[in-house]
């Protein structure tokens, strides 16, 4: 029963309004540790929709059933289902800039959701952004923007002293 459900949220992420897909995130978080046994199918549903999907809003939602998935079950989920492996992958491909630009989605979406506890994450995708504000595609730069700001948003005192080394070379 609580597959069933989980399933119904995923279909309403593909509706192209923010209000909705931000809601939908909120709900998955709550019913992801009913169903932590089988969050692995979700996740790489997630991850393959973000990738392959040309629709914007669809690639949005997905981004934000990422960051509700994670939030759900635990930062731990980041590492433990490949989360951010394969999101730094999608970026760096070139072939594809709509994987890139749901990548950047998901950088955006997780740090909103998740808050101080992505700066850690954060500070290793840095210079990936910084590649992306480069990128020939105006979508790809404005979702860098996007996430650059929300990222640097929610950074602490001390994550700031950790970026700006970086940001400086």
């Amino acid at each position: 029963r609580g597959m069933a459900i989980v399933w119904r949220l995923l279909d309403a992420l593909g509706t192209p309004s923010q209000l909705v897909q931000q809601t939908v995130s909120r709900c998955l978080a709550q019913a992801m540790p009913a169903i932590r046994d089988q969050a692995d199918v979700v996740v790489k549903r997630l991850l393959q929709h973000l990738k392959v999907v040309r629709d914007y809003g669809e690639r949005r939602g997905c981004a934000y059933g990422i960051a509700g998935v994670v939030k759900g079950l635990g930062i731990s989920s980041l590492k433990q289902y490949d989360i951010m492996s394969t999101l730094t992958s999608y970026v760096d491909d070139k072939k594809h800039p709509h994987a890139r630009q749901g990548a950047l989605f998901a950088f955006e979406c997780l740090s909103h959701t998740i808050g101080r506890l992505f700066e850690p994450y954060a500070i290793h995708i840095l210079p990936k952004l910084l590649a992306c504000f480069g990128d020939k595609t105006e979508d790809i730069r404005e979702a860098t923007g996007d996430a650059a700001r929300a990222i640097m948003g929610q950074l602490s005192g001390h994550g700031v002293k950790l970026v700006l080394p970086a940001l400086l070379k």
